[in-house]
């Protein structure tokens, strides 16, 4: 969903402030596993001691933002490693479970991983009209303050025109 889809991406770019990866159109963190893409340093925490490390690894390219999120996707959807999430989300609709379900299954090494998608989560609007942004504190859709205008691909100028020719501007 592009919901899980973007909650990654802004958090593996730090909404797109920092990392390593958004340069190559690869906002979800996707390693590239032939070892033949631009190396950089990751962090993971080792299991015996607790402590996180860094390790050398390659990253995945892309050749445009869209191709990077379409990899994302096809990433998700041929790893057999991930299609228990994926079937559960398929029957459940949980965004949040499916975010579980894929760190369960490797896709983050970091312990806070699920937590920390969860809540992006939670500040990205559900909505499709013009208007309704996430609230500052990033927990959520604003309070609608009355109905919205719906989204539509009418050029600015024609709808102008087209309130002029109504009477709704003057």
């Amino acid at each position: 969903p592009a919901t899980l889809s973007l909650a990654i991406a802004a958090n593996e770019t730090g909404y797109g402030q920092r990392r390593y990866m958004a340069g190559d159109n690869n906002y979800h963190g996707i390693q590239d596993a032939t070892g033949t893409g631009p190396a950089y340093v990751d962090w993971r925490i080792n299991p015996q001691t607790g402590q996180k490390e860094s390790y050398e690894a390659r990253q995945q390219t892309f050749a445009s933002p869209a191709e990077g999120f379409r990899g994302f996707a096809r990433f998700l959807t041929e790893n057999p490693r991930y299609k228990p999430a994926l079937d559960a989300y398929r029957q459940s609709g949980d965004v949040n479970a499916l975010a579980a379900g894929i760190h369960a299954a490797g896709y983050a090494e970091d312990p806070e991983y699920t937590t920390k998608i969860t809540n992006i989560i939670r500040g990205i609007p559900q909505s499709t009209t013009v208007g309704d942004v996430a609230d500052t504190r990033g927990v959520g859709p604003r309070p609608s303050t009355g109905p919205r205008p719906a989204l539509t691909t009418t050029p600015p100028a024609e709808q102008t025109r087209a309130a002029q020719a109504q009477g709704d501007l003057t």
